[in-house]
């Protein structure tokens, strides 16, 4: 028995070595508020709104504007959001990375789940409407993407990747109507990119093929905004590299 005891008081040390100080989500959501302060271009003008399918979410409906580079073309654009505070992204960061990541250093992990957000949407999650983005190619010209809760989708109202400023009966007609189908294979879900495919590996039982992928995202999104665990973003760390 004494020889287990030494054996254990041995080990002790190694173990405090691997042990992670704890982070403080105030701080981390202060890094947060700075690094994503111009990143939430679609909360121009809002409302609060009961969204269907949405009730007891804070939910806004919000106007706002792009402009192309070159022509000076100004592009309306209508969505509905349920975004995440600072705080609250500054939680799902750090019980994500304590979750799937315990041993590894959790700033970096904090850090780059942040940045891998910041890039993917500002921590911004559309429930349905436009969301105009520079992205194919990067030339100063928006395009309009249809998004139905927090995915790409194709919609029978907006030509995918639109370079025309949309009408504001087309805007209404995305927030009011519904999808046809993802835009791709994988389908990546807002906030932070996971695929259908990453989330089938951590969920095998999960509902994911076609129209029931963004289903899914709706409802691991509700469970987020009131958790502080997000399984969307902990799907995602499992296969980030």
């Amino acid at each position: 028995m004494r020889r287990h005891l030494l054996a254990w008081i041995a080990v002790l040390p190694g173990l405090a070595a691997h042990a992670q100080p704890a982070l403080d989500p105030a701080v981390i959501a202060a890094e947060i508020e700075t690094r994503f302060r111009h990143a939430r271009y679609l909360e121009g003008t809002c409302e609060a709104v009961v969204t269907p399918g949405w009730e007891g979410f804070a939910t806004k409906r919000c106007r706002y504007e792009v402009v192309d580079k070159v022509s000076r073309v100004r592009k309306p654009g209508l969505v509905i959001v349920l975004n995440p505070s600072a705080l609250q992204l500054s939680h799902w960061f750090i019980n994500a990375c304590a979750q799937v990541r315990p041993l590894a250093p959790a700033r970096p992990c904090v850090r780059r789940l942040m940045s891998q957000v910041l890039g993917q949407s500002g921590g911004q999650f559309p429930i349905a409407g436009v969301v105009y983005e520079d992205l194919h190619p990067r030339d100063g010209v928006f395009e309009a993407y249809a998004f139905q809760d927090g995915v790409t989708v194709n919609h029978p109202q907006v030509r995918h990747r639109s370079t025309n400023a949309l009408t504001p009966a087309q805007l209404e007609a995305v927030i009011g109507g519904k999808a046809r189908s993802t835009i791709t294979r994988e389908a990546p879900a807002r906030i932070i990119g996971v695929t259908r495919g990453q989330y089938r590996q951590a969920n095998p039982q999960a509902q994911v093929d076609g129209l029931a992928w963004p289903d899914t995202v709706a409802a691991e999104h509700k469970a987020a905004m009131q958790s502080d665990r997000n399984a969307l973003i902990e799907a995602w760390l499992r296969h980030a590299r």
